[in-house]
């Protein structure tokens, strides 16, 4: 797929095969949509929630699938979208969300390592920023936006477990997508 091509192409394409899927080629693309909007409100997990307790396995693939319309590269929806296809007995629909969200996740992880501007994590939207950190295992404290040579930098003050006690640190993130004006 080019480099050019559509969200939307790059979308089909990873639908039709998950393993030949160009995930930063999908979140590079995800910010020039028309409707993309980096911090939506944030996606109905209690409505999910109470309908995965009631075991309503359809109601709450309803759900998972009308916000994954709004918010289609929403990593913990396409997490949430697999359990419930394993749970209405659609293994294969079940892998392709978990692969697609583990797809999402190392294009974030390897865009960076997050210990500095020159290696800040790549996010195309708000929610990716609270993944990473919780894959990292991180509390997020304390939130600041810097501008570092001309680009948006979030730098997240984090806590973490340690045997030896709980240990700070910072992560940066680049949300040059997120803040196109600032560009």
């Amino acid at each position: 797929m080019s480099s050019s091509a559509s969200f939307a192409d790059l979308l089909a394409a990873a639908q039709r095969g998950i393993a030949q899927a160009d995930f930063n080629a999908i979140r590079a693309a995800y910010p020039l949509q028309p409707t993309y909007h980096p911090a939506p409100p944030p996606p109905d997990y209690q409505g999910i929630q109470a309908a995965v307790e009631k075991r309503d396995w359809q109601g709450a693939w309803t759900q998972c699938a009308a916000l994954l319309e709004v918010e289609p590269l929403h990593i913990r929806l396409h997490q949430s979208m697999a359990h419930v296809l394993r749970e209405m007995g659609q293994p294969d629909q079940a892998q392709w969300h978990f692969a697609f969200a583990a797809g999402l996740m190392r294009s974030i992880l390897e865009s960076g390592d997050g210990r500095g501007f020159s290696s800040a994590f790549v996010v195309v939207t708000l929610a990716e920023e609270y993944d990473v950190l919780g894959v990292l295992q991180m509390t997020p404290r304390q939130q600041q936006l810097v501008i570092s040579e001309g680009r948006p930098y979030d730098v997240w003050g984090c806590t973490y477990p340690t045997p030896q006690g709980e240990q700070t640190s910072t992560v940066h993130f680049d949300v040059s997508a997120l803040l196109p004006l600032v560009r």
